[in-house]
């Protein structure tokens, strides 16, 4: 008995013909749907034309067709088959949408996939190769993008994967993976996160209400001067960089500058010059010369001081009188006889017993410190005292501490008079700096900061005549110059405050800006100051008294965005009230440079140090920014709770290596939640301008300030 022919020869007529070349008879196969004809057929090839070629065929013939393809096991042709496809054979799967996988090992030990789904196929052979794991070009991109912008982040160095330990560790996570080298990461990967995460910065500019433009200046580790712009939507993001090199700082470099920023704006990013509504600049002589020229190229915009550096500069004037100076001078003797030495410090600790706080000395260029220097002092006097009359330390602390220290109606009475009038100056300064303050805000500091600074408190540190003369000048002065139109303005529109604290001069200087605007803007003059005459009245529109309540509790450019925004004084109230009052800004982004370009990274190019900084400082506004974790609320303490000093905090010992720094080293402000001190501060060798007191004597871990002690 012959072999069974097989069934796929129905579906074929077969005649012989004669070859005269070789007089040999020669088979010959026409399909009987689709008229295709085959030299020498076999079982397989016409399985596979039915399979795979023949349109016509009708579909059960094709499966059946494709069964049989499977179950030859022995034809060579299907064996060249199941090995191209054994790669794709887990793809298949997944595209199939496979319901069941059933493995099963055959005599043969051959491994089999038996799929349940829609399409005919059964089964497919693979081999062990397709359990091999495989790193795509498209996955090893998207793993260098990430560990780049973790590198980036965190400000490690770039180098960082050259080490032997970290290729050996990231092996043992993903053995197929190879990490970029450092000039992967420090050019063709920076670029492109620096091109996407400024992509997305600029999207932020262009959706909001107006913008500031924020100015300052500094010197890196290599004392090459540096000018910062931001803006401020309110919040910050980064725009550029730009180093001086051999052109100098004078008014007209600086203008060019800040204009050229404005129309970059404009033509890279698509951001109307008429969204730039402000620029802010600290106080120095040369930025208020460029304002004029910058004015004359943009005359819709306002230019006004820095109000964090007015006040800053306010606490010099306070502090350089000659009766301050020479206290201040005694006051920081004390703390470093205790900080300076080992042995005094370790008894200090021991005396604290863990429940006090650091003593503190405060950075050079940040005046207001001072207020949390001495409210350090205050808090730790019992601990003091006991630890100048130790007897093993009689030998390491001079009669001069001992004798202030234990002086309870005279050192510390000054210690407290002095701190209870600075307190008002550096509580402003909190204020006008935190990141949900506006333009409003000034006024109404600056008003607290006059009335309570030139009280009795002036009396009590027992200056002489023309020194209290010239503390209430610099109080006055400063305070002029710190107020604008703008601000009174701002302070007029803001729902919270309505002007209460202006008196005539200003309410006439804040309507006559915000006429001035109607006319830049293009509004209806009439129509707004018919509206503001009907806000500051509280009637018309403003008369639902649940308007005012909810003012309470709404920031105001909601307030005015979404419940006023039918009215003609939103679009400029909303403008006003969407701008910061300070640069703080930019010394928050010169402290990210400080931890970027540092004394182990000073061969850093200042156009990578740029990048750098933009990644990590716009970071948060593209859409590869992780969501931060979500912390638990503290509840606040009871009033049984409470310290007995204001300064006190149960959460923090005494340690100075307790203070919360951030990852570059620069101490956190707890209360407004940024970097409360200037880059500056940070590294003695990377600013040009310091104070006159030299502390070379302390470590630098003791200039860190102590922002809770500020804390009432």
């Amino acid at each position: 008995m012959g072999r069974k022919k097989a069934k796929v020869w129905a579906h074929f007529e077969c005649t012989d013909t004669l070859d005269e070349a070789t007089k040999k008879t020669k088979s010959i196969a026409l399909c009987k749907y689709c008229n295709a004809s085959y030299k020498f057929p076999n079982a397989t090839r016409l399985n596979e034309h039915l399979a795979t070629q023949c349109k016509p065929c009708p579909a059960d013939f094709k499966i059946e067709a494709k069964n049989a393809l499977r179950g030859n096991k022995t034809s060579n042709r299907s064996k060249a088959r199941c090995d191209s496809e054994r790669s794709e054979t887990v793809d298949d799967c997944d595209a199939c949408d496979i319901t069941e996988v059933v493995r099963s090992v055959s005599n043969d030990d051959s491994v089999k996939v038996t799929k349940s789904h829609d399409h005919p196929t059964k089964s497919k052979q693979i081999s062990i190769s397709s359990f091999v794991e495989r790193t795509t070009d498209e996955k090893k991109k998207k793993i260098d993008e990430k560990i780049a912008r973790a590198v980036y982040v965190s400000g490690a160095p770039l180098s960082m994967f050259d080490s032997p330990y970290w290729i050996d560790a990231l092996k043992e996570l993903r053995p197929t993976y190879k990490v970029p080298s450092t000039y992967e990461f420090s050019t063709p990967l920076l670029n492109a996160e620096y091109t996407r995460v400024m992509d997305s910065a600029s999207a932020k500019l262009k959706s909001a209400v107006s913008c500031a433009l924020l100015c300052d200046g500094w010197s890196n580790n290599r004392r090459e001067g540096i000018l910062n712009f931001l803006v401020s939507t309110p919040a910050i993001v980064f725009l550029k960089n730009v180093v001086p090199g051999e052109n100098r700082e004078d008014a007209d470099f600086v203008s060019k500058q800040l204009i050229t920023v404005v129309e970059e704006c404009e033509e890279k990013y698509k951001v109307d010059n008429k969204k730039f509504f402000i620029l802010i600049t600290d106080n120095a002589t040369v930025m208020k010369a460029a304002w004029v020229l910058f004015l004359e190229r943009f005359p819709h915009m306002t230019a006004a001081a820095c109000s964090a550096h007015s006040f800053n500069l306010l606490f010099g004037d306070i502090m350089k009188q000659e009766t301050l100076s020479e206290f201040y001078v005694k006051v920081k003797t004390v703390i470093k006889a205790v900080k300076c030495k080992s042995v005094v410090k370790a008894v200090f600790k021991s005396k604290q017993a863990g429940q006090g706080v650091a003593l503190q000395l405060p950075p050079r260029t940040r005046w207001c410190y001072v207020v949390i220097c001495l409210e350090s002092l205050l808090a730790n006097k019992y601990a003091l005292q006991e630890t100048v009359i130790s007897v093993q330390l009689k030998d390491l602390i001079s009669k001069e501490v001992r004798s202030d220290v234990l002086d309870d109606d005279g050192f510390w009475v000054k210690v407290k008079n002095l701190h209870d009038f600075l307190q008002p100056l550096h509580v402003a300064i909190l204020r006008v700096e935190g990141d949900d303050a506006t333009l409003s805000i000034v006024p109404e500091v600056s008003h607290d900061v006059r009335t309570k600074m030139q009280s009795d408190l002036l009396s009590n540190l027992n200056l002489d005549a023309d020194e209290e003369s010239n503390v209430q000048r610099a109080i006055t002065e400063r305070l002029y110059h710190c107020n604008l139109e703008v601000h009174f303005a701002a302070n007029l529109l803001d729902p919270r405050y309505k002007g209460k604290k202006l008196d005539n001069f200003e309410i006439h200087s804040a309507m006559d800006y915000i006429n001035k605007q109607c006319n830049l803007s293009g509004l209806s003059k009439g129509l707004v100051l018919a509206d503001l005459a009907a806000y500051r009245t509280a009637s018309g529109f403003y008369e639902r008294e649940y308007l005012w309540e909810s003012a309470k509790e709404l920031k105001p450019t909601v307030w005015w965005g979404g419940l006023c925004a039918s009215q003609p004084l939103e679009p400029l109230a909303s403008r006003i009230l969407s701008v910061p009052p300070t640069s703080a800004g930019c010394e928050r982004d010169w402290s990210i440079q400080a931890s970027i370009h540092s004394k182990n990274k000073n061969r850093f190019k200042n156009e990578r140090v740029e990048k750098l900084k933009a990644v990590r400082q716009n970071l948060k506004y593209s859409v590869n920014a992780l969501l931060p974790k979500k912390t638990k609320k503290k509840l606040a303490p009871s009033k049984s709770t409470e310290n007995v000093t204001s300064t006190e905090n149960p959460d923090r010992g005494g340690d100075d290596e307790d203070d919360e720094v951030d990852d570059g080293g620069n101490a956190i402000d707890l209360l407004s939640g940024s970097e409360s001190d200037n880059a500056e501060t940070d590294d003695e060798n990377s600013s040009e301008s310091s104070d006159s007191d030299s502390d070379d004597d302390y470590s630098s871990e003791d200039e860190t300030p102590l922002a809770m002690l500020s804390k009432k």
